[in-house]
């Protein structure tokens, strides 16, 4: 039995988030928001020591920590709306596809599940389905590929502010990367033959 997931699947529960579509797109937007706000924090800290504490101008410190308490507040807010809106379109995805799954078994002839001692085809099987793999895909929609674009986006502003900051430092980091993950790649995948 092949077990590689068919994209053509994927597609089909890509469809399902249609009708949230407006709300996808403003839980896109505060994630965007929220890792820039991460991302400044950086940079505010760097502010403060630089003109504020080496500098000893005590109204630039103040005038950094202002901003910083600003960014912090933008970032709660955010984090906040975001949680709320991922969470929501997680649990409409997996009541809508329990109400689908549901609404076909409605429609099955009852000798389908008179003989339902096929494979896959068990009574616990079909509840398992109903229930435990609509909720797997609500986790997954819910909050793991939004935690996901988060740690993406904020790699990405993350190396982009190193580089401008500091090039010569972060090329040397950068260079370190490939030394750290290959050999988790290598035991990872010895580990998973094993």
């Amino acid at each position: 039995m092949n077990s590689r997931p068919d994209p053509r699947v994927l597609l089909r529960l890509l469809g399902l988030l249609a009708p949230y579509r407006w709300r996808l797109a403003l839980a896109a937007l505060v994630l965007l928001v929220a890792s820039g706000s991460v991302l400044l924090l950086g940079q505010g800290l760097r502010l403060m020591i630089d003109r504020g504490f080496m500098a000893a101008d005590s109204a630039a410190l103040g005038r950094t920590l202002g901003l910083m308490l600003a960014v912090v507040a933008v970032l709660a807010m955010a984090s906040a709306l975001r949680y709320y809106l991922v969470t929501w379109i997680g649990e409409r995805l997996a009541a809508d596809l329990r109400r689908r799954v549901f609404d076909h078994l409605l429609t099955l002839e009852p000798g389908f599940f008179e003989s339902a001692q096929a494979p896959g085809q068990a009574a616990g099987e079909i509840v398992s389905r109903l229930t435990a793999d609509t909720s797997v895909l609500q986790s997954l929609f819910g909050s793991s590929v939004s935690l996901a674009l988060r740690n993406l986006l904020m790699l990405i502003g993350a190396v982009a502010l190193m580089l401008l900051t500091q090039p010569w430092l972060s090329a040397i980091v950068l260079l370190g990367i490939p030394a750290t993950v290959l050999p988790i790649l290598w035991f990872g995948r010895r580990v998973r033959r094993l």
